[in-house]
């Protein structure tokens, strides 16, 4: 089967699992987006994991409290009692559900003893100390370079090097630890840029942030090229802050896209964003 999901941290430990017990053998990373808008082409043989429901997969997992109520699909699945194969629930990483789903550590010992699945769901929730924002080390650090959300690369097209080298780390997270991966050549590429590109990217968001009382708003249209960095740093800089909206623009759907987060330095904000 082939596995449909994120290009980042959670999305590839997903993929360890999964192929670590033999349900998929091939891999395609897309944007959630695409999958909500029916972009991608999708069957029996596909699996779906931290992605929005589609009926046309053989298998769903996901974690996102928030799916259970915006999918129609699902709402009409569940309405006439129909099932759907495999699992979703609230937690703190999809990779948490399918590690659960396939019988936990009695299935991946090894896996577990690495430290990724509890990394996995640190990373995922977002459960990081400020020093853990501002100093990364070991599983903390490798979730920010694997993450495209941090800027050092785009998501990868199915044929690109980029691909291939999601399709790579898959593979290196169910045989490394952390500073094995750390060591190795690429990942120390990427770490040595995030490294080059921190003052740069903490000064955009000083000089492209204003503040509205409790939210923190980021423009970051018409930015240009943007250096690489921790999307969390915004919390570190603005810690009296507790929601941040930052506005950017998506050429390839011609919009201006919004995305908004609670802060996880200041956990006052009581909204549902």
């Amino acid at each position: 089967m082939r596995l449909v999901t994120r290009a980042d941290f959670d999305g590839l430990v997903c993929g360890a699992l999964l192929e670590e017990i033999g349900v998929v053998d091939d891999f395609l990373f897309v944007h959630p987006k695409d999958v909500q808008d029916g972009r991608v082409d999708l069957g029996k043989s596909d699996v779906l994991a931290n992605m929005p429901f589609d009926q046309r997969a053989g298998l769903w997992f996901d974690h996102h409290a928030s799916e259970l109520q915006r999918s129609r699909w699902l709402l009409n699945y569940l309405a006439v009692g129909r099932a759907f194969n495999g699992c979703a629930r609230p937690a703190p990483s999809c990779a948490r559900v399918i590690y659960d789903y396939y019988g936990g550590g009695w299935t991946f010992e090894r896996l577990e003893r690495q430290g990724v699945i509890d990394a996995v769901d640190k990373s995922d929730s977002a459960d990081f100390t400020l020093d853990e924002i501002l100093f990364p080390k070991g599983w903390v650090l490798l979730s920010f370079l694997l993450d495209p959300r941090t800027g050092l690369d785009p998501l990868p097209e199915p044929d690109d090097e980029g691909h291939a080298f999601y399709r790579r780390m898959v593979e290196s997270l169910r045989r490394q630890t952390a500073q094995e991966l750390l060591e190795t050549p690429e990942i120390q590429a990427r770490a040595e840029r995030y490294h080059q590109d921190e003052p740069a990217f903490e000064a955009m968001i000083r000089d492209r942030s204003r503040i509205t009382e409790n939210v923190l708003v980021i423009d970051l249209r018409d930015a240009g090229p943007m250096p690489a960095g921790n999307r969390f740093v915004e919390f570190a800089l603005f810690p009296r802050q507790n929601v941040s909206i930052r506005l950017f623009n998506d050429p390839g759907r011609d919009a201006v896209m919004m995305a908004v987060g609670k802060s996880i330095v200041n956990r006052t904000c009581k909204t549902d964003v």
